[in-house]
């Protein structure tokens, strides 16, 4: 009996394919148990089953196990690996850059003290390698954007406007602007990590 040619391999994998509702699950439920975290520490619930259901790395962890159960069903055995291997040196690539991008324009804001000019700058920085990453530009924009709003503090003009307008004492700006917008910068991170995956 003669291999099994392309057509016969492909037509085997199209029938062996889970459902398009299944498909997706596995991004699905790691970007779930991330925005459960991530809304557990806003709203003070702390518990370390929570901590540990909602942590980034677990949820990335589940989503990869998913994606190869779901591959070693529709993919022959020497396929998975090969697959497996390819999506770790993509997303490798990717999920660094991301953390490039966002570490740049944190630093710039940090150092600036303008959200602007500190995405600004860090686009202008990171402009150059683009074309030569294989990441999507709305990613690297929303990576930016993320670090450019890191913790707003004593060097950004708004941060005393807020401080002047609400009449809270320097501390209490500490506490309700530049705890909030570092927070909002980490879990839009987080966010965006896995969006990275699909887009």
């Amino acid at each position: 009996m003669g291999e099994e040619g392309p057509a016969e391999t492909e037509q085997q994998q199209v029938e062996n394919a889970p459902p398009l509702y299944v498909s997706p699950l596995p991004i699905l439920v790691a970007l779930l148990l991330i925005a459960f975290g991530a809304i557990a520490e806003a709203a003070g619930l702390k518990s370390p089953v929570m901590t540990f259901f909602g942590d980034p790395v677990f949820a990335l962890f589940v989503g990869l196990l998913g994606a190869y159960l779901l591959a070693w069903r529709t993919l022959p055995n020497g396929r998975v690996g090969e697959a497996m291997n390819n999506g770790f040196d993509a997303t490798g690539q990717i999920l660094l850059t991301i953390l490039l991008a966002w570490l740049i324009a944190a630093v710039l804001h940090l150092a600036i003290g303008s959200i602007s000019v500190a995405a600004i700058t860090a686009s202008g920085i990171l402009a150059p390698i683009l074309d030569g990453l294989d990441v999507p530009a709305v990613i690297m924009a929303l990576a930016i954007g993320s670090g450019a709003l890191f913790a707003l503090q004593v060097n950004s003009n708004f941060f005393w406007m807020f401080q002047s307008l609400l009449g809270v004492s320097t501390q209490g700006a500490l506490k309700a602007l530049t705890l909030v917008t570092a927070l909002a910068s980490e879990v839009s991170l987080v966010l965006i990590l896995p969006l990275s995956l699909i887009v």
